[in-house]
């Protein structure tokens, strides 16, 4: 049974079931499947009715996941202050909170390491590194001259004590949310710092089609 990671609920009720034998992945990929969606009546957090096995997660995101493995240029963001690509927007956006003093910071779930190469060139004197499930991005991240290791991660490992851990777009993914935050915040140091970008989007947003989305 779930528990919803907002309330620790066990209350969940029917929101979605789609009406053909199709599923969309976040990384714009079309498969046979059938995408069940249920809602948690004391929060309003929507989640996959069933969970992913380990064995699912390993060939979801270590083998056929596509986002960011493709080396091809990023896409980007047109704004007030002209063409942005996405790694510049979220490294805009993280900057702030980025401790004053910090000596090193992984990036977990990092791709091929567009975002993270922004904050090695960055921080410079700082030990900057990142993980990813997928072999091909993380191969990718390192052709950059990155420190990425391969590797999916469910909340049974131990982690690299660091500074600041960063996770953009990855926490709508993992299953056991509460074992993930307990394990980083266990490898933080002291006074260390750990930050969410997440896709919060409102009722009737495109986020919930998403079968690779495990929570919105």
């Amino acid at each position: 049974m779930r528990l919803c990671p907002i309330t620790g609920s066990d209350k969940w009720q029917h929101y979605y079931t789609s009406k053909t034998n199709r599923i969309i992945t976040g990384d714009q990929r079309i498969s046979e499947g059938k995408l069940e969606k249920i809602i948690c009546t004391d929060s309003g957090v929507v989640a996959n009715k069933r969970r992913f096995t380990s064995d699912e997660l390993e060939v979801l995101y270590g083998k056929e996941y596509e986002l960011n493995t493709l080396g091809k240029e990023e896409h980007f963001f047109y704004t007030n202050e002209g063409r942005l690509s996405r790694s510049e927007v979220f490294y805009n956006w993280i900057l702030p909170h980025l401790p004053k003093k910090f000596e090193s910071l992984i990036e977990i779930g990092c791709g091929e390491g567009n975002l993270l190469q922004r904050i090695k060139n960055n921080f410079q004197d700082k030990n900057i590194s990142g993980i990813d499930g997928s072999s091909r991005a993380s191969e990718l991240a390192r052709e950059k001259g990155l420190t990425v290791q391969q590797e999916l991660i469910h909340g049974k490992e131990d982690l690299t004590p660091t500074d600041v851990f960063l996770l953009i777009n990855v926490i709508e993914h993992i299953e056991d949310i509460s074992l993930i935050i307990s394990k980083l915040k266990s490898a933080l140091n002291n006074k260390g710092r750990i930050i969410f970008c997440l896709p919060i989007q409102d009722d009737g947003g495109y986020d919930i089609f998403f079968h690779a989305h495990v929570w919105h």
